[in-house]
């Protein structure tokens, strides 16, 4: 029970902050592919979410999902674009560039959130398998390690224009948003708190995979495609 306190308690706020910089879907999928984050491992009748709907329009129930974001980032950088590129008179032009990057600043700041609750979202059935047996949170520690070489820049990969912490501030995201060497970090602190307080647990957290029990799994139609 003592193990279990310390767990709970203390490890998941590191792990929470293990994965913030790291792309999505692509570790929640590495994760999901792990034996013990199976549907069985924690009771549920789904894979590990690796998407999160958000409700952007209450009055009418619409909701967005990662992929529907990222289009909408897409569309308001071409949309900045064009409107760079057409000759207006000197006194609309900086009027048109100004709405152009509003609309960039905003969809950007809707995809910080929209990422981060995938993020919330899959750590939270994380959380119910380390409160389960040793041996289950061994195997978690074995899968995190595994798992912690495919956490790739997710800022890299979303073309941010600035990693600068007054850019990232305007945009609504954090300085961890984008610092994918230490997720890694915190990843490895992770793996050796749980392995710590898990008796007899032999996870390398150096990243070695030899010692994982992967499965590949049947992910859900279309789950590797959610961000596409």
């Amino acid at each position: 029970m003592q193990s279990l306190s310390f767990i709970t308690l203390f490890c998941l706020p590191s792990l929470s902050e293990s994965y913030t910089a790291c792309l999505e879907p692509t570790l929640c999928n590495c994760l999901s592919g792990c034996d013990v984050l199976s549907p069985m491992s924690y009771g549920g009748a789904e894979h590990l979410p690796c998407d999160t709907n958000l409700l952007v329009v209450p009055n009418f129930g619409t909701y967005w999902n990662a992929r529907r974001v990222k289009q909408a980032v897409t569309v308001a950088k071409e949309k900045l674009e064009f409107e760079g590129a057409k000759e207006f008179d000197a006194v609309w032009k900086p009027h048109a560039m100004a709405v152009a990057k509003g609309g960039v600043t905003a969809y950007m700041g809707l995809l910080g959130i929209s990422l981060n609750a995938v993020k919330a979202r899959y750590q939270a059935k994380i959380a119910e398998v380390l409160k389960k047996t040793m041996k289950k949170q061994c195997e978690v520690a074995k899968c995190i390690s595994f798992c912690a070489a495919s956490c790739e820049s997710q800022c890299d990969y979303w073309g941010l224009e600035s990693t600068d912490e007054d850019y990232l501030a305007s945009i609504g995201w954090t300085k961890a948003m984008c610092d994918v060497d230490g997720s890694k970090t915190t990843l490895k602190e992770a793996c050796n708190d749980i392995k710590t307080n898990a008796e007899g647990c032999d996870a390398n957290c150096d990243g070695a995979s030899g010692l994982l029990t992967f499965q590949l799994l049947l992910l859900p139609s279309g789950l590797n495609f959610m961000f596409a």
